[in-house]
Order: structure tokens, then C-alpha cells, then sequence
């Protein structure tokens, strides 16, 4: 298991049971306390781990997705402020568009 994977699943889990109505916040079914990450049998803690992967994926592609549409909207559209794309704005700032 990679670190970043093991972070998720703890930030997963966290948010889990911090979430839903206030009353029952960090309580498990029963009312019952639920451990802190790091008092879980690693057995669960994997299971949490195994249910992050595909998740992580899938927000990686997208992320990829969406740099990699962003890049070519950044190469084909024209600058609203006037610069065509890979130039430099023309009072110095850094444009949104063409980021010149």
C-alpha cells in the first residue's frame, strides 16, 4: 500500500464518521464510540484502503481529463484579452486563457 493511499482511506473513514446527523457523529450503529483510524485492526483498516483505490482512479482520470481539455481549449481559443494563445498579454499580467 502506497502512503498516499493509506492518507485517503484515513481521510475517508474520518469523514465517514464525522458525517450524518451530529447526534450519532463518531458513533457506530449501536451508539457505540468508533475507534480512532489508528485503534482499527489493520484487517479493516486495508478494507478501507481496497474501497479507496478505485475512487482515487477515477478522480485522477478525471482530473487528467480535465488538465488535458483545459490545455487544448488553452491552445485553440481566442484570448479575451486580446493575446493569441502562447503570447504574452500585453500589459504584463498573466492571462486566464492562454496564461502568457
Amino acid at each position: 500500500m502506497e502512503p498516499s493511499e493509506i492518507a485517503a482511506a484515513r481521510a475517508a473513514y474520518n469523514a465517514y464518521n464525522a458525517g450524518g446527523d451530529p447526534a450519532t457523529a463518531n458513533r457506530n450503529y449501536r451508539g457505540e464510540p468508533c475507534p480512532a483510524w489508528d485503534d482499527l485492526p489493520q484487517n479493516v483498516r486495508d478494507k478501507w484502503v481496497a474501497a479507496m483505490v478505485p475512487m482515487q482512479e477515477t478522480l485522477e482520470g478525471a482530473c487528467r481529463w480535465r488538465d488535458d481539455a483545459l490545455r487544448e481549449y488553452r491552445q485553440t481559443a481566442p484570448c479575451p484579452r486580446g493575446c493569441r494563445a502562447g503570447e504574452s498579454a500585453t500589459d504584463g499580467a498573466l492571462c486566464p486563457v492562454c496564461q502568457g
